[in-house]
Parts: structure tokens; sequence; C-alpha cells
């Protein structure tokens, strides 16, 4: 189901703030129906939730929200009654109604983000209909890719770092999930005959229900479970990325089935599509045109939502305990100097992309610290141990192997910087299945065991 994913990409930075959203279908026997769709939205404070203070106030882009709503999604046919307002508490409220003439077709651009694939799959069969939430969980497994033959080491290794990424992440996620909730009801056009993980409201319509707190118990106890997790790094999973879809079902909702209704008799349309989908549509780019004037004016009023001046401000204000929040952050300790502030933000800014599982840009600022010419020798450090951290994340455990040789390499100098990249290389070498002493590392010990005699 679509919202077990947003799980996991809640903790990005994206500014898009606390979601409370609602859906509410009517579908008739065609496949063809309509969605009333609702979200409050609140703007997320960066330096709020990161302990600084921003100098740019956040806001909830209006206009923006609706135009990819409006003109992005698939599968829509029109829209109608679309409506913004500020409520009391500060959050914007939007909603609106959109017609479709096939629900496995709709692809909703919606405020946390947009779907690669329809979330609804309707089939019919005579009389007689099944619809179910289709899970989005992450990338789908290479099916051709064999799953690694691990030893109980390594397993038990990856493990512990599955359970590490989700602690890393935790305190930010918690901050970010506590609050979202969602909501979806289907009113469908026959009497319904079978149900899982939804709730049956009467003989037409079911619910099913979603909020934050729920999710941190479930994910806690997902993490929690050794046995779980195990048997999903031996199919060659990670366990947050495409965790077991069965099992996510039941921790959230209550059963380790699929989220899926049948109803039967489903033969008498619950409106007039065409007629309804038709008089919208005449009325669509009036109200567009009106609507967008509007909330451009209502931009004017307001202070400027700059997303990349929040960020700037999070990096620049970033309190010093900031950067020993997470013991494994501090690989090598920063030593001031106001001539490597640049790389340093660069840094920062990775490793709060890299808590956030933001994992590809991360690598990229990382990369882009490390092979500047003109970055210092201790950012350069700092950046290849990041670097080497999130290739082990990524599971792309050659590169991990690539930069920590290469920090050995270019710090041998630096005891402390060897030290430590010798000892991940160690944990990496395992992982990969490979004589964790080399052979010249092994050479020295015999010379020197050779000497002692």
């Amino acid at each position: 189901m679509k919202m077990i994913k947003w799980l996991f990409l809640i903790a990005l930075i994206t500014l898009t703030g606390c979601i409370d959203e609602k859906e509410e279908y009517t579908i008739n026997p065609d496949g063809s129906g309509k969605i009333f769709y609702s979200v409050n939205l609140k703007a997320m404070d960066l330096g709020a939730l990161m302990g600084t203070q921003s100098t740019t106030a956040p806001t909830v882009d209006i206009k923006n929200k609706l135009k990819k709503l409006l003109e992005n999604s698939r599968g829509v046919d029109t829209w109608k009654d679309v409506s913004y307002k500020k409520l009391e508490d500060g959050r914007a409220h939007i909603e609106a109604t959109g017609y479709f003439s096939d629900i496995n077709k709709v692809i909703l651009d919606k405020s946390v983000k947009k779907s690669k694939k329809p979330e609804i799959k309707f089939t019919k069969t005579g009389d007689k209909i099944t619809i179910e939430f289709v899970a989005d969980t992450g990338q789908a497994p290479d099916k051709n890719t064999a799953a690694p033959k691990l030893t109980d080491e390594q397993i038990d290794e990856q493990v512990k770092m599955a359970k590490m990424g989700y602690q890393q992440g935790k305190i930010m996620t918690q901050s970010l999930v506590k609050d979202m909730k969602f909501d979806s009801t289907l009113h469908l056009p026959g009497k319904i005959t079978k149900t899982s993980n939804f709730t049956k409201v009467d003989e037409n319509t079911v619910q099913i229900g979603f909020d934050g707190e729920k999710a941190i118990k479930a994910m806690d106890l997902l993490m929690a479970d050794e046995a779980y997790l195990k048997e999903m790094i031996k199919k060659g999973n990670d366990p947050m990325q495409n965790p077991d879809q069965m099992k996510m079902n039941e921790m959230f909702f209550g059963e380790a089935a699929p989220v899926s209704v049948t109803v039967e008799k489903a033969d008498k349309a619950l409106f007039d599509y065409k007629a309804e989908m038709q008089a919208a549509k005449a009325k669509f780019p009036a109200m567009k045109d009106k609507l967008y004037a509007e909330l451009d004016g209502l931009a004017k009023k307001q202070p400027k939502n700059d997303r990349n001046k929040q960020l700037q401000d999070l990096m620049t204000n970033l309190p010093p305990q900031q950067e020993k929040a997470d013991a494994n952050d501090a690989v090598v300790k920063p030593v001031p100097d106001v001539n490597s502030v640049p790389a340093a933000q660069l840094i920062r800014k990775a490793i709060t992309l890299e808590r956030g599982r933001k994992m590809e840009e991360a690598i990229e600022i990382y990369l882009s610290v490390a092979e500047n010419p003109d970055t210092k020798d201790k950012d350069v450090a700092k950046a290849r141990t990041y670097l080497a951290r999130s290739y082990m994340k990524t599971k792309e455990f050659e590169k991990a192997k690539e930069q920590l040789e290469t920090l050995i390499k270019d710090f041998s100098n630096n005891r402390t910087v060897v030290l430590r990249a010798k000892k991940q290389l160690i944990r990496v070498k395992k992982l990969l299945g490979e004589p964790a002493v080399g052979a010249e590392d092994l050479e020295a010990l015999k010379e020197k065991l050779k000497n002692k005699e």
C-alpha cells in the first residue's frame, strides 16, 4: 500500500511538512468514478527540526501544490470544486474532486510525492469486483539476480548495519511522522462479501486509516525483529527499502494479507459519470484561471518561501554538538578553519541527507568534496570516510573498499585516519567474503613474528 512507502520517504528534506490527507473514492461497475481529495499541510521549519534558528519563515506554496495535483496527475479527465483556505492553526487546506474513466490508470501527483504507478488495482469478473491497494515499498529486487550466499557472521553484520541505519534516522523521522494522518474510503457498486485490512463501514463502503504514531510503533517492532531482518537479508532484500509486504500489512493494519475488498452484484452505477464529468470539464479552464490568479495575489502578500535559503541557514547555524549527534559521524575530529567552511557545510548537508536515507544525493556531495583538488586534507579524509560508510549502507561494498584503500594510501602518515580506515576495511572485506588481512599485511605480520623468534 502506498502509505507504507511514504514512511521511508518522509524523513527526506523536502519542506513538505506535516500531512493530514483524506481520499474518498466513488467507483462504478465499469471502473470509472470520482475521487474527493483533501489535505491539510503545514510547512516544515528545518531550523526548528534540527534545533537551530532559520531566518526564513516556512510557508506552504499552495499554488505549486495545486498545479502539481491538477496538471501532473495522470488518468484524471478533469477536476471540479477545487478550493483552498488557511486554517486557524496555520495549516493550508486544499481539496478537489477529480473524475477518472479507468481507476487502473489513476496516478495522482499529491503533496508528499507522485507515485510511479497506479495505486489501486480494479479487477472485474462478471458482476464480481475486487479492488486492491497496490504496494509501493521501494525498488523490487532483480529477479534475475540470485540472493547472495552469506555466512552467519556476514548476516549478523548486515543486521547490525540495518538497525544502526534505522536508529540514525529515527529522531528526525519521528519528528516528521508523528502528526501524519492518512485516510481512504471506498464507496463500491455492490454488496461487500470479503475484505482484508479494511474496516467495513456499511454493506457498500470500506475505510482504512493510518497515522504516524502507529507507524513509529510498528517500525520499532519490525526493526527489533532479528528473525525477520535475517530472513530479508538472506533473500537479498534491504529490510528498509524492500520490506516484506505481508509482514508490513500485518504490523500496520492487522492482517498478513493484501489490502483488498470484494463486492458482488456490482451491476448498478453509483452516479452518471459521463454527465458529471462533461459538466465539470466545461467549467474547469475558467475555474483554474481564476484560482491561479487568486493564488498569485496571495503569494505576493506572504514571505517568500526560499527552500535554498532555509537550507543555507540550516548549514550555517548548526550548533557544534550537531556534528557529534551520531557517534559514527565523528570519525575525523573537525579542526576550526575558516578557509574550509564551504567543504564543511557540504559535508554537513550530506550527513543530513544520509540520515534521511537520501543516499544518492549524499554520495554525490561526498564525492564532490573528496575529488575537489582545492579541498583541505582533513575534509577529504572526512568525505572519503563518510563516502565509504554510505557505500556500505547501499551495499556497494566494492566501492566502499576502494574508498578505504584510497584513504589508507593517501593518508599513510596520519595514523588516526589509517587505523580507522583499516578497521572499516576489515568489516567490508568480511561482507565481501574476502580475507580480512591482505597479503601485504600478512607478510608483514609473518616478518614481525619471525623477528621476535
